[in-house]
């Protein structure tokens, strides 16, 4: 659901160039850089894959990175540890929302560097057949 994102971003700021992270293995990336995630949406091991013919075009560039949604921090804490493993500069993340605040403390200093449109709360059962708001997530 980033890419769309990622792209559209890319235009407004009228760049010409974008790299994308899959978790979906893909025939050319047997040979990716990868790195481990377990995000919230899917609740599985995956990999992160970043495309090896694509390091030089983030490898001592100023990079951001733009999801769709914020939430856990885990997919987005993988994505810079797979980006900085490669020699880019994460200078900026960029979000639709975020969700709670549990990313916060799961990208620790880098949740600075965090812009969102918006934040909306996790949803949790109250035990009585309802939901409540949970900011803290």
């Amino acid at each position: 659901m980033g890419i769309p994102v990622a792209i559209e971003v890319t235009r407004a700021l009228g760049l010409d160039q974008y790299v994308i992270l899959h978790k979906t293995p893909k025939i050319h990336l047997a040979d990716a850089v990868a790195e481990p995630v377990r995000s919230i949406t899917t609740d599985a091991d995956q990999r992160l894959l970043f495309d090896r013919a694509r390091i030089g075009d983030v490898a001592g560039r100023r990079i951001a990175i733009v999801d769709d949604v914020i939430s856990t921090g885990a997919s987005t804490g993988a994505a810079l540890r797979l980006l900085r493993s490669v020699d880019a500069n994460v200078v900026a993340i960029g979000t639709l929302v975020t969700e709670g605040s549990l990313w916060r403390s799961s990208l620790g200093v880098d949740a600075q560097r965090v812009h969102a449109l918006g934040s909306i709360p996790v949803f949790r059962p109250d035990g009585a057949g309802a939901f409540v708001e949970d900011w803290v997530g």
